[in-house]
């Protein structure tokens, strides 16, 4: 990404009004957000996966939490039918897609809500342990089933997160779902490269394509500059997330998918 973009704030009033938990997990960190009973994103930072034990300690003492949402964006993943995702051999469904070797982590899968399909996927074990540990009530999903099911909503053709150098896309048509991949950029003209690809692979005209993405990036970002150089209608999201600080809505898109999707 271009520029460290600060996302860390702290709007809690009141700690009783504390009751829910959104935990993002990225391959070497999490990103967390606090919301009250009103539906307010009132706390945010990010830090590194070391320090969930720490963290869930100093939450379990100061909030009556009544439900942690995880929701996970690593490697590997896999979409199934359902009828296969409740069938045997759940590491032989990533054959030839990801080698699947000594996994440290708790298989998991997650049900898209108009379709029958499934994702299957991996949760660090040591995040699970310490919930359970805990005694707190948890629920869980792959960022392409949230962006899948959150898509079913959307007046968009494509749906995205940017996070670091990750840029996760998700399509779908007609009510169903097409694709979702990730992709590591390392500049702008990467992402533009992957929303091209995906756009000519499904015959998409860019021309009269529209795309809504969040993540970390600014309005004046050489990403969002090109990609709109290129596409018809880029929008940032998402509008519908509530915060009491000045930050820009579009930063917090995956805590918003987390809460809203898991």
């Amino acid at each position: 990404m271009e520029n460290k973009i600060d996302i860390a704030f702290d709007s809690i009033d009141n700690i009783k009004q504390v009751n829910e938990l959104s935990v993002v997990l990225y391959p070497d960190s999490f990103f967390y957000g606090l919301w009250d009973n009103q539906e307010i994103l009132v706390k945010s930072d990010i830090h590194s996966i070391s320090n969930f034990k720490k963290l869930l300690n100093i939450w379990k003492k100061n909030f009556d939490l009544n439900i942690v949402r995880l929701l996970s964006t690593v490697k590997p993943f896999v979409h199934v039918p359902q009828e296969m995702a409740a069938g045997k051999g759940f590491n032989s469904k990533f054959k030839n897609v990801y080698p699947v070797k000594n996994q440290n982590g708790l298989k998991d899968v997650d049900d898209f809500l108009r379709e029958e399909i499934s994702t299957l996927h991996y949760l660090d074990a040591g995040i699970v342990k310490e919930l359970n540990k805990q005694n707190i009530s948890f629920k869980t999903a792959h960022i392409s089933t949230a962006l899948a099911n959150y898509s079913y909503l959307a007046d968009t053709d494509l749906m995205a997160h940017v996070h670091e150098n990750t840029l996760h896309i998700c399509l779908t048509q007609n009510g169903q779902f097409q694709f979702y991949n990730q992709f590591h950029c390392e500049g702008a003209h990467d992402y533009l490269y992957y929303f091209l690809w995906v756009l000519d692979y499904f015959k998409l005209n860019p021309a009269e394509a529209k795309i809504n993405i969040g993540g970390l990036m600014n309005e004046d970002s050489s990403i969002l500059s090109l990609l709109r150089t290129y596409i018809s209608e880029v929008n940032l999201i998402d509008r519908n997330l509530r915060l009491p600080s000045e930050h820009p809505k579009h930063y917090y898109y995956d805590l918003y998918l987390c809460k809203s999707c898991v």
